[in-house]
């Protein structure tokens, strides 16, 4: 695997790993981030080319989310019995964590390499308090990328009180490598029966669970994207697309549950 390091600025760093098949993988610190993945010269993520360009045009794409991805109404939690009141950075609400997250924070790293596969381990210590969240909560990142072409992340935490912890990777696939293309006609299939609606335009969630078996979101047979996008569903009508949790319907790691498909190229 050769592995280069350049600078990303705002004090932070590129790591790009690049395997003997010629396909190069991107991440920084700035958010312990995914920021490209190269295939044939086509970038299949979305990604800006600096740390600044993160901050001027959107501080999300590929990047660590949390304490907590997703929102939540009205920044509250209720923690070991008492409310807690977060960070509120989108209205009334809590989004992936309140103003200036982990996703904007300068993470350490430290890389490691055997014969099949490179990795790139981010750490970083939230203090207790921050944006509300109780805990001082250590978070390790570790981001893998092997001769297969394999990209694999493992997250894990500990905390010093009770909290609520539910990271993601917040990254945009577009295989056709032109964001300037939609993605209408990337195939997906999908282990996920059911999904939970929304309640309005905010996207905080309604609470209860539908069936999708029949209907434009059931993805257990692969599916043109075109067609649940555009699809005359009420909760795709709500928020123009899909902005949705899905619920899967085993999880395991020993099953594949999702797979994105453009032509020869899947993920």
């Amino acid at each position: 695997m050769d592995i280069k390091i350049r600078d990303f600025g705002l004090g932070s760093n590129l790591i790009t790993l690049t395997n003997q098949q010629g396909v190069s993988i991107s991440f920084t610190n700035f958010g312990a981030r995914i920021v490209d993945w190269q295939k044939d010269g086509k970038s299949l993520v979305l990604g800006f080319d600096s740390a600044q360009e993160y901050l001027e045009k959107d501080a999300y794409p590929g990047a660590t989310i949390g304490r907590t991805a997703g929102r939540i109404k009205d920044g509250v939690v209720e923690i070991s019995g008492e409310k807690v009141q977060l960070n509120q950075n989108e209205g009334p609400q809590t989004l992936h964590g309140g103003d200036s997250s982990i996703h904007t924070k300068l993470w350490q790293y430290d890389i490691s390499e055997t014969e099949s596969k490179a990795q790139v381990k981010f750490s970083y210590i939230s203090n207790d308090g921050e944006n509300g969240y109780p805990g001082q909560l250590s978070m390790t990142v570790t981001h893998s990328y092997d001769e297969d072409n394999n990209w694999t992340i493992d997250y894990q935490a500990t905390t010093t009180k009770d909290t609520v912890f539910n990271p993601t990777g917040h990254v945009y696939f577009n295989l056709t490598g032109d964001a300037s293309q939609t993605i209408d006609q990337h195939m997906l299939e999908m282990s996920a029966s059911r999904f939970v609606t929304l309640k309005d335009k905010t996207e905080i969630v309604r609470g209860d669970i539908v069936d999708l078996e029949g209907t434009d979101l059931d993805f257990h047979q692969p599916k043109l994207l075109s067609q649940a996008l555009n699809s005359a569903m009420a909760q795709v009508q709500l928020v123009g697309g899909i902005d949705h949790p899905f619920l899967l319907d085993e999880v395991t790691l020993e099953k594949e549950q999702a797979r994105l498909s453009l032509g020869e190229l899947s993920i």
